[in-house]
């Protein structure tokens, strides 16, 4: 003999909760104060909720779209933020790579501000990103970052492939009409030291900080130019 046969309702109530319960446990997300948010995988049917993806894309045409870039190397001078709208980077095949971020420094020019006020073509005014205030995320695995509005960032960068695919969501016009880059003193690089040990025997520890390994192995060169060892966060 049979059971009872649940209502349609029924069902749909148990399947819905059955859903909720494994979103928790397979959401992988990490707000980053001030610059965005870190986010991995999600099962299948789990509905929108404050774990996804905050997105601003109301000022134009969204464009999503695959974009190649050749070995970047973990060195940079420039970083860029995007005024106008959020943007979703992650790597096609989950190679790990990095970005380089500080904080967004949008300001009104009517205001009093410490520093000097520099002017977008776009229309909007900002403070410069000093040095000291970028910091680096590796990104790995099957997880994007979405930057928000203003955020400074450099990347993506890598350095142990030929060329990595990245996906990409901005507006269509973001790279003609919402792109401004700061470009660091002619004296100041920055440089991305992965977790590595050097040939010559030394660890993370005898640089006194968290990861090292600037070109795979290898004892950075030294140079004329000062270097600034950015900590990466994992």
């Amino acid at each position: 003999m049979l059971g009872s046969i649940p209502a349609l309702g029924d069902i749909a109530r148990a399947r819905v909760l059955r859903w909720g319960s494994s979103c928790e446990q397979c959401r992988s997300r990490r707000i980053i104060s001030g610059l965005g948010q870190l986010l991995g995988k999600i099962g299948d049917g789990c509905e929108y909720g404050s774990g996804d993806a905050q997105l601003n894309l109301a000022n134009g045409i969204p464009r999503f779209y695959l974009m190649e870039l050749k070995k970047t190397g973990l060195r940079f001078k420039r970083i860029t933020h995007h005024a106008r709208v959020t943007q979703c980077l992650g790597s096609v095949g989950a190679h790990p790579w990095y970005m380089a971020v500080s904080l967004p420094s949008i300001v009104d020019p009517s205001s009093q501000h410490e520093g000097a006020v520099r002017s977008n073509a776009g229309g909007h005014s900002y403070l410069p990103p000093s040095h000291a205030s970028v910091q680096v995320f590796k990104i790995d695995g099957p997880r994007f970052i979405k930057l928000n509005e203003g955020t400074w960032h450099a990347g993506p960068l890598f350095g142990d492939r030929d060329s990595m695919v990245f996906y990409n969501l901005e507006l269509s016009d973001t790279n003609v009409v919402d792109h401004t880059t700061h470009v660091f003193e002619d004296d100041m690089r920055l440089m991305i030291l992965v977790g590595r040990k050097f040939t010559n025997g030394m660890t993370p520890t005898d640089h006194g900080v968290n990861s090292l390994g600037a070109d795979y192995g290898r004892k950075p060169a030294l140079s004329n130019t000062s270097e600034r060892m950015l900590r990466v966060f994992m």
